[in-house]
């Protein structure tokens, strides 16, 4: 375990050594992580989040799985469904990825932290820790649901990829539950091509329109993998 914890810190150093651009991250974390931070930037602009906050949402989404390099590659990759104690095991990985981020300067240690330990609470306090959502700021819950979005698209050992209209309606179902649903319907709207182009230019990234197109493409080639 603590060899892994070690791993995990390793590749965190080396994220903290790399330049701020976003492209040059593919090398360090899962491409999966740099999808769910793309989605989460480009949702907390449609949610009215300035451009540096929605750059901060991007930097923490990409570390919110760090923890897992310190959970066991049979429950990861486990084609079935885990065991009380294994899944145990696996919620560590929230708190152990925010001990992790410890080294991070403000603002982003703070946010970071957040996303890590609390990014599979629930609106309807079910979640890993059972946290009250009125005690989580609103960011946990977008990076939350571009993870539930990128996640369900995936394949994986115990699933097939889910087609888009599957996926949103899962979250549909999810609004009240284990997503705020102002939040829900808002991603809901935005994955179906609505209200993209009522973010504000001040506000916004360029095009992005083509931004959330281009997402989707890599989400459909990772699809067939």
């Amino acid at each position: 375990m603590v060899i892994k914890i070690l791993n995990g810190v390793k590749i965190l150093n080396e994220y903290l050594m790399m330049t701020q651009h976003e492209g040059s991250m593919s090398t360090v974390v899962q491409h999966e992580d740099i999808i769910v931070a793309q989605l989460s930037k480009i949702f907390a602009l449609k949610l009215g989040y300035s451009q540096y906050q929605a750059q901060l949402i991007y930097k923490a989404a990409v570390l919110h799985d760090i923890g897992k390099a310190a959970i066991p590659q049979e429950i990861l990759l486990k084609p079935s469904k885990l065991t009380s104690d294994e899944y145990e095991i696996m919620k560590t990985h929230t708190t152990i990825g925010a001990r992790m981020l410890c080294g991070l300067q403000n603002p982003l240690k703070e946010m970071a932290a957040l996303v890590c330990e609390y990014h599979h609470e629930r609106w309807d306090g079910n979640g890993y820790w059972k946290i009250p959502a009125t005690q989580l700021p609103t960011f946990i819950f977008v990076v939350s649901l571009a993870d539930v979005y990128v996640a369900c698209a995936m394949r994986r050992p115990y699933k097939e990829p889910w087609a888009q209209d599957e996926i949103l309606e899962y979250i549909k179902d999810q609004a009240g539950g284990q997503f705020p649903p102002s939040i829900a319907q808002s991603f809901i709207r935005m994955m179906n091509g609505y209200d993209i182009d009522s973010i504000d230019n001040s506000n916004s990234i360029d095009n992005v329109s083509n931004e959330l197109d281009i997402l989707k493409s890599k989400i459909e080639s990772l699809q067939k993998l």
